[in-house]
């Protein structure tokens, strides 16, 4: 009975070192290193940038000077979009959320966080529409995007 047990353990070991755990692209990548901006701006707050191709997607959260970095992006043609949050993380407090938006902390900030008005200009926020495109290739890749309004 022991024996058994040790030559099912040994067989599962052999055949998880088969199985990879997915997700990672088998073909050659690159490192996406760029800056997104508004009207030559930082821009709003809980910026995501993303890169969708015919072999998948990528993205990235923005950091407050507008800079992002998206590792082991699959080579390809992409379209770009960005999409904002809908607000202040769940762990940062109404205090510190509303000296944030209103300037007090020091970062970037919009008085309209809270008005209902879009924050990017809705061309941007769909694929189809935003008409920013990127080519990724082996290696390092830089990408600016100003957003206009």
């Amino acid at each position: 009975m022991q024996r058994s047990n040790a030559v099912a353990t040994i067989a599962i070991v052999f055949l998880g070192s088969f199985v990879g755990c997915g997700g990672g692209s088998s073909g050659p990548t690159g490192t996406i290193s760029g800056k997104l901006s508004l009207n030559g701006k930082v821009p709003p707050l809980g910026c995501q940038i993303q890169f969708m191709s015919n072999e998948g997607s990528v993205s990235a959260d923005v950091f407050t000077d507008g800079s992002f970095t998206i590792e082991e992006a699959p080579v390809a043609s992409y379209k770009v979009a960005v999409s904002l949050d809908s607000g202040p993380g769940d762990d940062m407090n109404p205090e510190a959320a509303m000296k944030m938006v209103a300037g007090e902390d020091g970062n970037s900030s919009n008085p309209d966080a809270f008005s209902g008005k879009s924050l990017i200009p809705a061309k941007y926020t769909e694929f189809e529409t935003s008409g920013v495109t990127f080519d990724v290739k082996k290696g390092n890749n830089e990408f600016t995007l100003d957003m206009k309004e």
